[in-house]
This record gives structure tokens, sequence and C-alpha cells, in this order.
């Protein structure tokens, strides 16, 4: 959730989440509030692979 951190960092953590999700997709909805609030700061490649999580997850 740190905007300072570094790209690739958060890009592991977000697939790591998804990984996680995939287990126990209960937690989905605490991934996608943490997607809206900081989606707007992100680069285009994190935009894109939050799009990928959040297409996937919000019609569950």
């Amino acid at each position: 959730m740190d905007i300072q951190e570094a790209t690739a960092v958060k890009a592991f953590s977000l697939r790591v989440c998804e990984r996680i999700v995939e287990r126990y997709p209960e937690l989905a909805n605490e991934v996608i509030v943490i997607i809206d609030e900081f989606y707007e700061h992100w680069s285009s490649g994190l935009k894109n692979r939050g799009k990928i999580f959040l297409k996937r997850w919000r019609s569950n």
C-alpha cells in the first residue's frame, strides 16, 4: 500500500495476493478495496494487473 514502494515489489505483491485469493476467495474484497484506493497512483503495468484481478474477482 506504500505509494513510494518500487513498482516491481507492488506487482509481485499483487500477484501473491491473487494466488492467496485463488485459495481463499473470501479475501477478494479486501484486495479489491486496496486496488480501488491506490489504482490512480500505479504505473500502467500495475494498473493492467489490477484490472485483470478486478475483472476476475469483482464478478464472483
